[in-house]
């Protein structure tokens, strides 16, 4: 039941996101479109990523991956280093306001999220591949984010 719940929510949660494909940096003000802001385990703003390709392709990572109930409330290792945390922005004004945080941790294969719908917060293993692309925010702000 849990997992039905998440398959449906987290995805119109997080596929509501995107509207521009403006490319912004870190400096920009104030946005009244859906933006994700990244910030570096120091918490200094890395960039600011409004593509809608990028927006859609995270999106769909973390919808998917927090779909999964693999995971859901798990505990980070105490060895776990955070890289970035990417901050989900609903900037639209006419929809209701929310916030996900998406944090990556690379040296223990993990990410949490925190604000999700019905769970709260989770713990995810995810591959190689989508690793890499995380601990690589500034890539998503190129015109186009491969999926692959």
């Amino acid at each position: 039941m849990l997992k039905k719940a998440l398959t449906v929510l987290i995805p119109l949660l997080l596929l509501s996101l995107g509207t521009s494909n403006l490319v912004v940096d870190a400096k920009t003000p104030q946005h009244n479109h859906d933006y994700i802001v990244v910030y570096n385990a120091k918490h200094k703003k890395v960039t600011t990523i409004t593509s809608k390709s990028s927006i859609d392709y995270l999106s769909d990572f973390a919808g998917d991956t927090g779909g999964s109930e693999k995971g859901i409330h798990k505990k980070l290792p105490k060895k776990a280093k955070l890289s970035y945390k990417y901050v989900f922005h609903n900037g639209k004004k006419d929809k209701i306001p929310y916030k996900l945080n998406l944090y990556v941790y690379p040296n223990v294969g993990k990410v949490k999220m925190t604000n999700i719908p019905l769970v709260s917060k989770g713990v995810w293993k995810i591959n190689k591949k989508q690793l890499n692309k995380l601990n690589h925010p500034k890539k998503f702000t190129a015109k186009k984010a491969s999926t692959n």
